[in-house]
């Protein structure tokens, strides 16, 4: 009756137990967070300020979505990147090299755990944390 009841309270309670959260939500996506600078003028429609290597207008071949936030001295911006495999990210990956543009830089959840990323983050845009990405540009 004990073991019942025990496994009973078990079986209700386990789907609210807390799970380990993955370093970017939303399985089935592939995702990277990029610190890339902000090019485009602030006051043309064609030419808008935008994240370097993205188009100012549509997305990128292969990327689904993406958002980006400002750093604080407006000059860098974080960018995350979703897209259904990660072949989409091999022009960004191609294209930041950190001996040419050190405020460049990639972070993978596959090779950056969640603390690093928001840790080299903080650095840019103060308080950062990777929940501002969820929901942005999807």
């Amino acid at each position: 009756m004990r073991l019942s009841l025990a496994v009973l309270i078990v079986c209700l309670y386990s789907p609210a137990l807390p799970a380990q959260r993955s370093v970017f939500p939303n399985p089935g996506a592939e995702r990277i967070i990029l610190v890339v600078p902000i090019t485009g003028s602030a006051d043309t429609a064609g030419d808008p300020r935008r994240p370097w290597l993205l188009p100012a207008r549509g997305l990128p071949p292969g990327i689904l979505s993406y958002s980006w936030l400002p750093s604080d001295d407006g000059r860098l911006a974080i960018v995350e990147l979703t897209a259904r495999d990660r072949s989409a990210f091999a022009s960004f990956a191609s294209a930041i090299t950190p001996d040419r543009r050190p405020e460049v830089r990639l972070f993978d959840p596959h090779r950056n755990s969640r603390l690093e990323v928001e840790t080299a983050l903080k650095l840019v845009k103060r308080g950062f944390r990777l929940e501002l990405f969820r929901g942005l540009g999807q």
